[in-house]
């Protein structure tokens, strides 16, 4: 069910319907989630779009069936409540372009998150919780103001797609190798100088984007890589490029 230019009191309505799997949320003056959403025990998909959103009540807690729960240009929200991570069938958490400045640890109880996407441009540190999350497999941190990743990332080990592109990231940690199951890296418009020799451990990783980075001649562990199938680079190092096509690698500038 969508619904435009909400309003509070239209909230209080809505929640009435006890029945409700999907919530669309787009556009209006609704800036709090208050404490009647704890009705929509049915709930299982909930987009709120391009609201004034700022609080979302802790009995967003008792949405026990939901799966989906995405955020976008909603800047005045500066935090969740700690009560998200009580979302125990949570499957996929998108913040986009909110005004979410940090995360709380709770969100480490979301075993069943596969999919987090936390690309809101306020936010400048993970949880070192968040390697709890054992079912994640995609993490994008694009365009966030995060300086470094925690050392918990490697415990993420169903991670398969890794984006911190146009973040402040200026080196990536060693342990990064323990990643096994990483097919996807994206550093563009980074700060990255260069790679560590860990990242040859890659054996699944396929693609890579290092455009727009401060890397200026392809380090050797990128020749490393077994399975390297795609790689994005831009305007540097021309024998290098050369000798990944060598090896059969399609090199994009």
């Amino acid at each position: 069910m969508k619904f435009n230019d909400l309003k509070e009191t239209d909230l209080k309505n809505i929640a009435k319907a006890k029945s409700l799997k999907e919530l669309r949320i787009v556009r209006g003056e609704l800036s709090s989630l208050g404490d009647e959403i704890e009705n929509l025990t049915n709930l299982e998909k909930l987009y709120i779009h391009d609201t004034k959103l700022s609080y979302i009540s802790l009995n967003i807690k008792y949405l026990k069936k939901l799966k989906v729960l995405e955020i976008y240009n909603t800047k005045n929200l500066k935090s969740l409540p700690k009560g998200i991570g009580e979302l125990e069938n949570l499957e996929r958490l998108v913040l986009d372009d909110t005004g979410i400045i940090s995360l709380p640890d709770e969100i480490s109880k979301l075993k069943k998150l596969t999919h987090l996407t936390l690309a809101s441009p306020k936010l400048s540190s993970l949880p070192e919780s968040i390697g709890e999350l054992n079912g994640l497999k995609r993490l994008t941190l694009n365009g966030t103001n995060i300086a470094f990743l925690p050392h918990s990332i490697n415990q993420l080990k169903n991670l398969a797609y890794l984006n911190v592109a146009s973040t402040k990231i200026k080196s990536l940690p060693k342990n990064i190798g323990e990643l096994k199951n990483l097919d996807s890296l994206h550093l563009a418009h980074t700060s990255i100088k260069t790679l560590p020799e860990e990242l040859a451990k890659l054996n699944k990783l396929w693609y890579l984007d290092m455009r727009d980075t401060k890397i200026e001649k392809i380090p050797e562990v990128v020749f490393k890589l077994p399975r390297l199938d795609i790689i994005e680079l831009g305007d540097i190092d021309l024998m290098g490029k050369m000798m990944l096509r060598a090896k059969g690698v399609t090199v994009r500038d």
